[in-house]
């Protein structure tokens, strides 16, 4: 298994054929000292479920879904800390939580500079 991959069992209790488009969203860390979206969507996949069967899912997230355009830098930057990965079928019903430390390849103080 990857480390960005995400696996998940989707579920259709009802007695009729159905469709879900499965949204994962990347919340960035409480920690972020620069301002832009509390998260975003990062990947989406349109998911065919018969009646009463479920159907496993699954869903590469790139490195560049932890990543944002610094302005100030002028340069896309991912920073240290928590991100939280949101699965469900819209920005506001996530039925599926998951946390995921990353680990920046440069480190950027709160003033932008490179140390």
């Amino acid at each position: 298994m990857e480390e960005n991959e995400l696996s998940f069992t989707l579920s259709n209790i009802s007695e009729v054929d159905g469709e879900e488009v499965v949204q994962v969203y990347v919340e960035f860390p409480d920690t972020s000292w620069t301002s832009h979206p509390k998260q975003e969507l990062k990947a989406f996949q349109r998911v065919f479920v018969p009646a009463g069967m479920s159907v496993r899912v699954g869903l590469e997230l790139t490195d560049e879904a932890f990543a944002y355009y610094n302005t100030g830098l002028k340069k896309w930057t991912v920073e240290d800390g928590i991100y939280r990965i949101k699965v469900g079928s819209s920005s506001r019903k996530h039925k599926l939580c998951v946390e995921k430390e990353v680990k920046s390849k440069e480190f950027i103080t709160n003033e932008g500079q490179f140390i």
